[in-house]
């Protein structure tokens, strides 16, 4: 019990530096690799399980892919990882957050899958969208900044 409580108190602290940091711009570093994380506490059919939550982001060239791993562990069964999700291959496909081509403001620029942060115009009609307020029931977005030259 004591090393439940030494690895929670740990992960508690990453998780809470981690949170206290300010929202990175995601227009201004998106060649480098970052993670972001968590930790926190769900129910699922009446079982507490903990969650730890790694959000990495893969930048190679002009190609970029964001993960989502999220690991549950049986708070009942000495945090044991629930697999369930991974069955029949269909949990896999919740990994990937989205893949893109090219940077914010390139002449070309395409990103499938979640919409973080999005604008529409100079931000008077659409600021700040989501497509993804919760991670079980996210969409497929698609965005695509092409310059025309002209237009």
């Amino acid at each position: 019990m004591k090393k439940f409580g030494l690895v929670f108190l740990l992960l508690f602290f990453i998780g809470t530096h981690l949170s206290a940091q300010n929202f990175p711009n995601p227009f201004r570093y998106t060649e480098q690799n970052r993670m972001f994380g968590g930790i926190g506490m769900t129910w699922i059919d009446g079982q507490p399980y903990t969650t730890f939550t790694l959000a990495p982001e893969l930048a190679i060239g002009k190609f970029g892919v964001g993960l989502y791993l999220q690991f549950l562990m049986d708070n009942e069964n000495n945090f044991k990882l629930r697999t369930d999700e991974f069955k029949d291959g269909v949990g896999w496909l919740r990994v990937f957050r989205y893949v893109r081509y090219g940077q914010k403001y390139d002449p070309l620029f395409v990103r499938l899958g979640m919409l973080d942060l999005e604008s529409l115009g100079n931000g008077f009609l659409m600021w700040n969208y989501t497509n993804a307020s919760n991670y079980d029931k996210r969409k497929i977005g698609m965005i695509l900044d092409a310059d025309l030259g002209r237009f």
